[in-house]
């Protein structure tokens, strides 16, 4: 239970007896008053967020986007590490594309419409990496520390470039092999559709 606010001819008392209490007390309202506002003010920036999303993203497109309010979170352990490595293969791509006079499109985030029984919900996916080559198919890359299968998640990302107008074939990039894995290349320009590149850094 909050304490009953003083009264403003308490507050006139306070202010000429004890001045260094009543600009403390000053203060905590403030601070109040200013987390209060900026709540709300987080509150109406994310409902017109979704009402944006709503409105902007055609039924059946897929549109980039930028990120989304959920996507902000800590890492920390085997998946910051993963970043890390992600942000090193980042580096060794933006130069090959550099090079080659290639776009690359790094963790963009997509939106689109989903439609679930009678209503359409926006849902968004990031792809790690997605290379455009002009005159060629594009090349969608999952960075992974370790080797997994990434078919599934490949498959589904491949599906909604294509609505967009990127036509890709997907590349796996990983640092640590396992036991069991498919044949892997060791160099950047032997890429095929469904390589599994292993990058060391």
């Amino acid at each position: 239970m909050h304490p009953t606010a003083p009264k403003p001819e308490s507050l006139a008392v306070e202010a000429r007896r004890a001045p260094a209490l009543a600009t403390l007390r000053r203060r905590v309202t403030e601070e109040r008053s200013r987390g209060t506002e900026e709540r709300g003010t987080e509150e109406q920036r994310n409902r017109g967020t979704e009402e944006r999303i709503t409105k902007t993203v055609p039924s059946g497109a897929v549109v980039p986007c930028s990120a989304p309010p959920f996507s902000k979170s800590c890492s920390t352990g085997t998946r910051a590490k993963g970043f890390t490595y992600e942000r090193k293969v980042g580096k060794f791509l933006r130069r090959a594309c550099d090079a080659a006079g290639w776009k690359l499109w790094d963790h963009q985030w997509f939106e689109y419409k989903n439609k679930e029984g009678k209503e359409e919900k926006v849902c968004h996916f990031q792809p790690d990496f997605i290379i455009e080559r002009p005159g060629q198919d594009g090349i969608l890359i999952e960075v992974k520390l370790t080797y997994i299968d990434t078919k599934e998640q490949l498959n589904k990302y491949l599906k909604f470039l294509g609505i967009f107008g990127i036509n890709c074939f997907p590349v796996t990039i990983v640092r640590n092999l396992v036991p069991g894995i498919p044949e892997y290349i060791n160099n950047f320009n032997e890429i095929k559709p469904n390589s599994v590149l292993h990058l060391w850094m």
